[in-house]
Parts: structure tokens; sequence; C-alpha cells
């Protein structure tokens, strides 16, 4: 994936990988199918099995930017604070995780922006933080 892959993109991507899975013998999770068509929205077992259907679909599997993996980019650490204070600039009152793993809400925050303020602040810092050409 790209930093600036659209939703539709990555949800391209995610689907090519699940019918890949489900093409090699992963079976459907029907208690929670999804949506109508052919591999749209396809829902599946998530028990691993079988594993040759990984093997096989491993080219397909989308993996994130190269700019989000700590093992690739050397400047992840300083980027990823900067990333989680720029969604507090953007309002969001939250904080990193101790083992950099992610960011939570701070202690006592009974209610959080709308779920798509949060995505477009989300969006738009990585874009910002971590998409910047310093």
């Amino acid at each position: 994936m790209r930093l600036d892959s659209t939703d539709e993109e990555e949800n391209a991507m995610w689907e090519a990988y699940r019918i890949c899975l489900h093409d090699h013998g992963v079976k459907e999770n029907k208690d929670r199918a999804a949506a109508v068509g052919p591999g749209h929205g396809l829902i599946l077992d998530q028990s691993g099995e079988p594993k040759e259907a990984y093997v096989a679909c491993a080219n397909k599997l989308p993996l994130q930017p190269p700019e989000l993996d700590p093992d690739k980019n050397p400047n992840y650490v300083s980027q990823w604070n900067d990333y989680v204070q720029c969604l507090r600039g953007r309002g969001m009152k939250v904080h990193a995780l101790p083992d950099g793993s992610g960011w939570t809400w701070d202690d006592g925050v009974t209610s959080s922006p709308p779920q798509d303020v949060q995505i477009k602040a989300e969006k738009e810092c990585t874009m910002e933080i971590f998409g910047a050409k310093k």
C-alpha cells in the first residue's frame, strides 16, 4: 500500500487477498457473511487453515507502506511521536502506548470525536508526518 492509497484501493487489495485465500481453500464464515456479489465483503474463517492457502496467497497480502514500518523507516519512532502530537493538535485527546504499538485515549476521556473526524485526522496526520519530504 501507499500512504496516499484511497479507502477504495485498500479495500480492493484486501478483497483480492481474501478471494485468493478462498480460492485456495479457506472457508467462508457464513455466520458473518456480508455484502452482495461475488467476492464483495467476503468474510473468511479465522482459523488460519489451510496453511497452504496463506503460503499460496502471500504475494497478495497487502503490506503497510514502508514509511509506517518500524523495520524499514529509521525515523519511525520520532515520526510516531510527532504523529500522536498531530492528532492531539486536531483535538484528539490521545497518547502513545508505552511499547510504541499505537495510541489510546487519555484517562478520563468519556467521549471521542465522531468516527469520520477521527479518520480524517488520522489520514491528514499520516500524510503530514510520514509523507512529508524533509
